[in-house]
């Protein structure tokens, strides 16, 4: 099988309950034939939000699913969020085969 690309996203929601460590050993755990290939700390403004709720919304998937993840995106990852931690985000790449599907 071909190498893939991929990644979890860690929400501000879970970096201001402090459950990074959890979700990080959980992910590590269960991608154990996966690379680990890098991790940020982002802050996405306006445009990468937009463009990232366009993905979503052309993904096939269930359309009530669908519209749960925008409508989360839209309130949490925006610069103007309510959230009094802010609109970061940890996000974690992933290299493996299969990739896409194990970390699914």
């Amino acid at each position: 099988m071909a190498q893939e690309l991929t990644y979890a996203l860690i929400t501000p929601y879970s970096l201001s309950k402090s459950r990074t460590g959890g979700i990080i050993s959980r992910l590590l755990t269960l991608t154990e034939h996966l690379d680990l290939v890098a991790v940020r700390m982002y802050a996405p403004g306006d445009a990468f939000v937009d463009a990232y709720v366009q993905t979503i919304e052309e993904m096939d998937m269930n359309p009530m699913l669908r519209s749960a993840f925008v409508d989360y995106i839209n309130l949490n990852l925006r610069p103007a969020t309510t959230n009094p931690a802010g609109n970061r985000c940890v996000v974690l790449f992933f290299r493996g085969e299969n990739a896409i599907e194990v970390l699914k």
